[in-house]
């Protein structure tokens, strides 16, 4: 990677935790035997972020981190949510670029090197994109359809089929440490800044110990993040919808007056009906809209306030 002149380069391996304690011993062996293939090259430092996990992880981690200095360990003192632990990860490292990767193993920690390799050769975004993935078809196929829908209604192309599997360059860090998003989607924010990416495509391994966290749900409430935080779709449909409701309104006004002043013997009353039916759907669309309007505004005071910090129960430095 580098010849012998040159100053080793320092990467940071960001590790989310929540519940893998039947994971974390194997996935620091599998890392740390990376660590010894390029150590003439590379130094890591090992940052692992614990989500408040009920189980043995931290307790794992503290004995892991008095064998090797190189680990640096913070647990919160409530679960957080998966993108802000990755996130504050991402703000604690130290290194000339930081790689994100699970800790349940699905993600082959073999292909760190890859990723190296390639911001070596000057890329400063480097993502794992997965080809096959071991998960109920349901599931896989809404997650394409998620995937497409906001690839296309994104104000800026997302990659497909990638999770947060990836590096990223130092200068990419404090561009995210500006925006201080409280809730962030990393993807997008990432996906946002425009830099080339390489993708590094890969088969994702299937789950060998412990239970997926990342249910219906949360595939649900990611793809919703991501819409909200990264398209006007949303807001540019309750502005043509409440115009079609308004022109629809106003005709139906047109047509009762029309008929009042042209239309001899009308029996207009029972029509009356139809135009407070399309007064009273207008209201209710409205109405479902001004909710995504303050859902927006609810961002944007977090984002002002930051109300709900980021606290570290315990820490290893």
């Amino acid at each position: 990677m580098t010849n012998s002149k040159q100053k080793k380069i320092f990467i940071s391996i960001c590790i989310p935790v929540y519940n893998e304690e039947l994971n974390i011993q194997n996935l620091y062996s599998q890392i740390n035997e990376i660590s010894i293939l390029v150590s003439k090259n590379v130094n890591f430092e090992f940052i692992f972020t614990d989500n408040n996990s009920s189980d043995s992880s931290w307790s794992i981690i503290k004995a892991l981190s008095r064998t090797d200095s190189r680990i640096r360990a913070f647990k919160f003192t409530k679960n957080v949510g998966f993108q802000q632990s990755i996130y504050f990860n991402y703000m604690q490292a130290k290194g000339n670029a930081a790689v994100q990767i699970d800790a349940d193993l699905q993600d082959p920690p073999s292909l760190i090197i890859d990723f190296i390799q390639s911001w070596v050769e000057g890329y400063k975004v480097v993502v794992g994109v997965r080809r096959n993935r071991n998960e109920s078809k349901i599931l896989s196929v809404f997650r394409k359809i998620g995937y497409l829908i906001l690839s296309r209604i994104a104000r800026f192309r997302i990659t497909e089929n990638a999770g947060d599997f990836r590096l990223i360059d130092r200068e990419v860090i404090e561009i995210l440490r500006q925006s201080q998003n409280p809730d962030p989607y990393l993807r997008g924010a990432i996906a946002g800044l425009g830099f080339p990416e390489k993708r590094i495509i890969y088969d994702r391994n299937p789950r060998k110990a412990g239970r997926s966290k990342f249910n219906f749900t949360a595939v649900v409430k990611l793809g919703l993040k991501g819409v909200i935080n990264y398209s006007n779709l949303l807001l540019r449909a309750s502005q043509v919808t409440f115009m079609f409701s308004l022109l629809l309104s106003l005709s139906g006004i047109m047509m009762y007056i029309f008929s009042k002043l042209f239309v001899k013997n009308s029996n207009f009353p029972p029509g009356f009906t139809s135009i407070v039916l399309l007064i009273l759907i207008s209201l209710t669309i409205n109405s479902l809209f001004f909710a995504v309007c303050i859902k927006y505004i609810q961002n944007i005071h977090q984002v002002v306030t930051r109300n709900e910090p980021i606290i570290v129960l315990e820490k290893i430095e």
